[in-house]
């Protein structure tokens, strides 16, 4: 768990980063402004390595979702429900009510501006999901995420 609060920080701004795994099962950190928002686990249904050609999701492609997909996931929901909604500007929900952009559109550009990370590769999904249920309990210093406290 003490990875997810003092590993150096990466932001999506820079994305993708090398260090993360392709196919890894894992943990994860989001943050903003020094506020722990988010914990998320990827990669827990990974077996066995896959075969050549084969891919699979593990902490590199649920990191990518957040700034890349055109899909929702339950970060990026949790983030405009929460933190971005009310930032909106009167001309912002304008734009949004005529459709020329997305409140999900808005939270994406937002996590790729303003949200950092930090990825801890595990063994394999048992030890994610374990590490994610404990760090949703609250980190030593940051405590408990503001969007998935559990």
């Amino acid at each position: 768990m003490y990875h997810l609060e003092v590993d150096p920080l990466h932001r999506f701004r820079d994305w993708p980063q090398p260090d993360v795994p392709a196919c890894a099962p894992g943990v994860y950190s989001l943050w903003f402004d020094g506020r722990l928002l988010y914990i998320g686990v990827a990669g827990t249904r990974l077996g066995p390595p896959p075969r050549i050609g084969e891919w699979r999701s593990g902490l590199r492609g649920r990191l990518a979702a957040i700034v890349a997909s055109h899909r929702p996931n339950a970060f990026l929901q949790l983030l405009s429900d929460q933190i971005v909604l009310p930032l909106l500007t009167a001309a912002q929900v304008r734009h949004i009510a005529r459709g020329d952009v997305t409140l999900l559109a808005l939270a994406r550009r937002f996590a790729r501006e303003n949200i950092t990370y930090r990825a801890v590769v595990t063994r394999d999904g048992v030890e994610a999901r374990r590490l994610a249920r404990r760090a949703r309990q609250g980190l030593p210093v940051a405590g408990p995420p503001l969007l998935n406290p559990r």
